[in-house]
């Protein structure tokens, strides 16, 4: 607060001591202000609301001697504002730079000030509402911080980047260094002098997509009426409607929308704007989508839907605004990653928009996917009971999928006692006719010790199983081993234990496990290496000493991905 108009570096700013200050601030505000740990603070509220004027009154400097609500919000942000620019126009000075004494080694007064310039100097010049006539100094001062060319930047990004998480670097333009601070009196200053508003190049592209990342609305406007293309790709977000949408500004998203932005652009990471607004679960801005053409069919580059991403992120509200949408009544979506909409439910367990949609003219009960899976499968693989009972009471019977697993395997794969118990008790026809792993073999893959318990008590039993010979010979210890379930086997019964062939728990090596889907890592990789997994050759070892009757595990160059 102390800085001379005709400061231009720190050696010139003469600061008193800290006590002289302290004393001299008593004397001037009295019991208005306390000092604690070298910061001031207002006594108490009160004061505060003391000295804040009305929002109406104008923000000029009062004229008058009175304290009594003398300085409005906008007028304080005002002299921030300046005060915080001023200290960096310091590194415009030559005579700054070649004294070669880090901002750290300056007086701590104006280290702690610098700091907080760094981060806050964007808001205050927001806040400030600044005139370009009467605020000319402040203005200009603004214009050299924000430039990436100018011998200061570097030094308030640095802060400002760490605190505010924002990626600024000098490869962006100034407009678009304006433009993601918020700054609209300096966007405009720079408009009015003949920024290129479409200018390219850093993190976040260009201006618009700079302003709409962050959500600052005014400059959005200031840069479409100026021009801006709103269908510009560039930068980390491709288009400015991705980067607005992402971090759910929904009144920057209805002003590209206004503008004629293209709704179905695929862009990075989640593919179009409304597979991203599904993922991230903006209800509202999902319904702007919709209302403005946004194809709600139209998959990713992972063959990936937006009622796919909504499910897969449980964002339920999205689900029904989508399955309201009326290209939900032309077709029954098989595009969707599980084969329909309603497979996509039951394996999710919404099992309240399950019953709504099976209502639908459309719905069909019997969808299977690529797989062969049905709905009862599929509810059965999520273990939600009350989706499997309410498919049971809309008179669902089990049938295998295409590899010939049947609804007590994926009972068991789910993990979920409950939903075996379910299966267990819903009187269809539960008989097995294996070509593949058994319900035992799933249930030790899944690694519940009491589904285990369960399958072994009603008769099923340790069986080895080639599967697709190719992929070697496994018994239901095998898998669970291979699968890392170790801690599951020792908690297993003794006459479980026994079924599956235990014989040493503790011979037993940790075996990392190889994930849900794709196991190519664990065995042979063909054309790229020659040696054996070592994951595997721990497992024999602990089938060789665990086991009574060591079962065969083959290694190939073949994945077992396809079980999954």
């Amino acid at each position: 607060m102390e800085l001379e108009l005709t400061t231009r570096s720190r050696r010139e700013l003469e600061l008193e001591r800290e006590s002289d200050f302290r004393s001299r601030l008593r004397s001037l505000c009295g019991l208005f202000v306390s000092v604690y740990h070298g910061k001031v603070y207002f006594l108490h509220q009160t004061a505060r609301e003391f000295l804040r004027a009305d929002a109406s009154t104008s923000a000029k400097i009062p004229q008058n001697a009175r304290w009594q609500q003398s300085i409005t919000l906008q007028y304080a942000h005002k002299v921030l504002a300046e005060l915080c620019v001023r200290v960096f126009s310091f590194f415009e000075s030559k005579a700054e730079l070649t004294t070669g004494i880090p901002v750290q080694n300056c007086d701590p007064s104006v280290d702690a000030f610098f700091n907080y310039a760094a981060v806050w100097w964007p808001m205050h010049f927001r806040e400030a509402s600044l005139s370009t006539i009467e605020d000319h100094v402040a203005i200009q001062l603004g214009l050299e911080a924000s430039d990436p060319r100018s011998r200061c930047f570097g030094s308030w990004v640095s802060i400002y980047s760490t605190f505010s998480y924002t990626i600024i670097k000098r490869d962006n333009s100034h407009l678009t260094v304006a433009s993601l601070v918020g700054n609209d009196v300096l966007v405009q200053t720079l408009l009015d002098k003949g920024a290129d508003v479409n200018a390219q190049g850093g993190e976040y592209g260009n201006a618009l997509q700079a302003a709409s990342y962050k959500g600052h609305g005014q400059v959005v406007k200031m840069l479409l009426d100026e021009g801006a293309g709103a269908n510009a790709q560039c930068g980390e977000y491709g288009t400015a409607l991705y980067a607005a949408l992402v971090r759910g500004y929904e009144q920057v998203v209805e002003m590209l929308l206004d503008n004629g932005v293209d709704v179905n652009e695929q862009s990075t990471y989640y593919g179009s704007a409304l597979h991203a607004a599904s993922a991230l679960g903006y209800e509202k801005v999902v319904q702007m989508l919709l209302d403005k053409g946004a194809d709600p069919l139209m998959t990713n580059a992972s063959g990936w839907a937006p009622f796919d991403l909504a499910a897969e992120n449980r964002q339920v509200t999205v689900l029904t605004i989508l399955l309201k949408s009326k290209a939900y009544d032309e077709v029954d979506n098989k595009d969707s990653l599980y084969g329909s909409v309603m497979n996509t439910l039951a394996f999710k367990g919404y099992t309240d928009l399950l019953r709504s949609t099976a209502k639908h003219k459309n719905a069909n009960l019997s969808s299977v996917d690529s797989h062969g899976r049905t709905l009862l499968l599929l509810a059965a693989r999520s273990g939600n009971v009350q989706t499997i009972k309410s498919l049971l009471d809309q008179g669902l019977s089990t049938t295998s999928d295409a590899k010939g697993d049947g609804l007590l395997s994926y009972a068991a794969s789910s993990g979920s006692p409950e939903a075996l118990s379910t299966v267990l008790e819903c009187g269809l026809d539960l008989s097995l006719q294996l070509r593949y792993w058994s319900p035992l073999h799933w249930a030790c893959r899944a690694g519940n010790a009491e589904i285990v318990e369960t399958l072994i008590a009603i008769g099923l039993e340790s069986e080895s199983v080639c599967v697709a010979e190719v992929q070697g010979e496994w018994t239901p210890l095998a898998v669970a081993i291979f699968h890392g379930n170790k801690n599951m086997l020792a908690s297993l019964s003794v006459s479980a234990q026994a079924v599956l062939g235990v014989r040493n728990i503790r011979s037993i090596c940790t075996i990392q496990s190889h994930g849900r889907a794709s196991c190519n890592s664990c065995f042979y990789v063909s054309g790229m290496s020659s040696k054996p997994n070592v994951g595997l050759i721990n497992l024999k070892a602990s089938l060789d000493l665990a086991s009574s009757a060591a079962p065969v595990v083959t290694l190939t160059t073949a994945s077992c991905a396809s079980l999954y």
